[in-house]
């Protein structure tokens, strides 16, 4: 899914006069014997790697197991067999939502002739071989949405020829088929609403055949009133039309949602999931798969947070026409199987599976100066941000420590937090970002609370959850930044240096960022005591030429800049305690 301003004129149109028929499956819907009743249901929360245990979470906050769990990848990224055996392995078939995107300098490279001259056979091959390993079968979502105009492979950007989407689809299909990977369930995916609405953008001109295709999608959004285009819809208005288009001429197809969600502007969003489920089971009966697109981004489309949102959720989807059985379904899943033991129930993930951090914090013998000086910090344990398992974002580009990694310290007193970061990075100071864009170039990052009342599962900020973040600058016109998220401003009160290391020679040799955080520059209540415990995270953000390209967290999950039951803790503590 993604937003752009052409989108405008055209949804403005939809709002206006948006489809308000009924949904009522035709005879061949209700259809054929073999098709099991129900629907499964999916989600998704983050990309790769893939993280089990914040799954886990909402899952059990829900009561309901998730029954497949969907991500993206770009082109850049090998088949993620590892995160496909952890969502097989929790009892879920993987949703890889595969997107033919590359981008170099900010620009898009990949185009679908790039696809049909063969230009990408090699990794084509080498990504169907890796999935075949997987040893069962997974939805694979490619090129969807192509008839909007926002992705490089949409007709839109392919001189207005669906018909260069179909050769690259089926190309790809056939070099799948060479290599023997015929355990990918081919997934076509479709807006609700062509974007432009013209003659040669109809969605099924975009249709590689049915040879070609094994599910058929349909991704839709409830904007409200976020954008001056948009108005509030409920889940029929969006879905009926083109459900009806694909029952009536795909009858032979079972058909997915792929992304939806309502935001929360306009309109009443508890009311409007209640509505949407039912709809799914009364009118919708074709519909064999759902995924709710489940992260804040262009609207706040969680299904946690306030109000009483997660408790409608979790009375509509505990109807049991909705499954989170995947095997339920296998005769639509190319036969889907499990490993022997592996159960689809709801069941805790045990702990170790998914340990957070815990960091004691010793109190600081004197006041410290940020100053890149680390002589203050001489006998303070650091804590390392330097495994694998810490890279959430450019895992296959990732070299190692000496490309990107940390020492992170910390210490504390009644006034202050101090932190200071040993950062590595093979190519400092690539960063030209101000204000709260500097997470998009070379930058070290915190995130706290300062309530140790606070729910650890919590899954969104409260009122005592900061973020800081701490851009190197480029050492030219743009000097060393800081930022608040949730202040929105660089928080006047905290002192902060980047330096580059004493003995540091040519371009590399990493940077110091040195800190000194006030906390009434937060909250004029808290104060820190012995033996008090509160949620802490720490990232890098690192590029090598203009945007970030890798980042690694603590705490090793990715939405932590959303979702502090990923963080971890410190503990703090006296001197020599």
């Amino acid at each position: 899914m993604r937003l752009i301003p052409a989108m405008v004129p055209f949804f403005l149109f939809i709002a206006l006069f948006a489809f308000s028929g009924r949904a009522e499956g035709s005879a061949s819907a209700s259809a054929a014997k073999d098709i099991p009743e129900g629907c499964l249901w999916g989600i998704f929360m983050e990309n790769t790697p893939i993280r089990i245990a914040p799954i886990n979470r909402f899952d059990a906050a829900a009561n309901k197991k998730s029954g497949s769990v969907m991500f993206y990848i770009d082109w850049q990224k090998i088949f993620p067999l590892e995160d496909c055996q952890a969502i097989v392995d929790y009892g879920a078939i993987p949703h890889v939502t595969w997107e033919p995107w590359i981008k170099k300098d900010g620009k898009d490279i990949i185009y679908l002739d790039n696809i049909i001259n063969g230009q990408y056979d090699e990794y084509i091959r080498t990504f169907a071989k890796r999935g075949k390993r997987l040893g069962t079968s997974y939805f694979l979502r490619m090129g969807h949405e192509m008839d909007g105009n926002w992705y490089p492979w949409s007709g839109a950007q392919n001189d207005k020829d669906p018909k260069k989407y179909i050769r690259a689809w089926r190309h790809v299909y056939d070099l799948f088929r060479e290599v023997g990977a015929d355990n990918a369930i081919w997934v076509w995916c479709v807006m609700d609403t062509e974007v432009p609405w013209t003659q040669w953008n109809t969605y099924s001109n975009y249709y590689p055949g049915d040879n070609y295709v094994d599910w058929v999608s349909i991704d839709g959004y409830n904007w409200g009133t976020a954008e001056k285009w948009s108005r509030w819809n409920p889940f029929e208005k969006i879905f009926a039309k083109r459900y009806k288009q694909l029952t009536e001429k795909y009858p032979g197809k079972p058909i997915m949602i792929g992304e939806f969600a309502s935001g929360d502007a306009g309109g009443d969003k508890e009311q409007w999931i209640k509505d949407a489920f039912v709809a799914l089971r009364q009118k919708f009966p074709r519909v064999k798969a759902i995924v709710w697109f489940n992260i804040k981004k262009e609207c706040d489309w969680r299904l946690h947070g306030k109000n009483d949102i997660l408790k409608a959720f979790s009375e509509a989807i505990s109807d049991p026409y909705f499954k989170s059985d995947p095997v339920y379904f296998s005769k639509l899943l190319k036969g889907f199987r499990l490993p022997e033991g592996v159960s689809t129930e709801l069941r805790p993930v045990p702990q170790a599976e998914y340990a957070r951090p815990v960091i004691e914090v010793i109190k600081a013998a004197a006041p410290v100066t940020a100053d890149g000086n680390l002589s203050e910090w001489e006998g303070v344990a650091p804590v390392v941000i330097n495994d694998k398992r810490n890279v959430i974002m450019g895992q296959d580009i990732w070299k190692g420590p000496d490309d990107i990694s940390a020492e992170v310290y910390l210490m504390w007193d009644e006034t202050n937090l101090y932190v200071a970061a040993k950062v590595k990075d093979d190519k400092p100071f690539i960063n030209d970002k101000r204000g709260d864009a500097i997470w998009n170039g070379d930058s070290f990052e915190i995130a706290f609370s300062l309530d140790p009342k606070a729910d650890p599962d919590r899954m969104a900020f409260d009122a005592a959850d900061y973020q800081i973040g701490f851009g190197t600058g480029n050492r030219k016109e743009v000097i060393p930044q800081r930022w608040s998220w949730q202040l929105k401003n660089r928080v006047e009160g905290v002192q902060s240096a980047v330096y580059k290391p004493e003995g540091a020679q040519g371009a590399g040799g990493g940077y110091v960022v040195e800190a000194v955080v006030p906390w009434k520059s937060f909250s004029q209540d808290f104060v820190p005591a012995p033996g008090m415990k509160v949620s802490f995270n720490a990232a890098l953000n690192d590029s090598d030429t203009k945007d970030r390209h890798t980042q690694m967290v603590l705490s090793g999950d990715e939405r932590f800049y959303e979702e502090p039951c990923q963080w971890g803790f410190v503990v703090f503590m006296e001197r020599g305690q």
